[in-house]
């Protein structure tokens, strides 16, 4: 995900990857490099959760990213890829 969205960004694409948030101290948004900005979107618990729970957590995290894009005008994300 990083080297593609890095590839974009040296071609003047403004790429947004949103992930899950693992710690209570992981900032909202953080640059990752130029163009690139990494959006930790709190989800379910931040410790004991297993890869195979997560899952159980996609409805928390897709309304994080709702709710992320309803802060911007309409049309603001030309492209959501998972």
């Amino acid at each position: 995900v990083l080297q593609t969205s890095l590839q974009l960004a040296r071609r003047g694409v403004e790429v947004e990857i949103f992930t899950r948030a693992t710690s209570s101290s992981d900032p909202a948004v953080q640059e990752a490099a130029p163009g690139v900005l990494v959006r930790n979107i709190e989800a379910g618990p931040f410790e004991g959760l297993d890869k195979h729970d997560l899952p159980t957590q996609l409805c928390a995290f897709a309304a994080g990213v709702l709710r992320e894009e309803a802060r911007h005008a309409p049309g603001y994300y030309d492209l959501v890829h998972s």
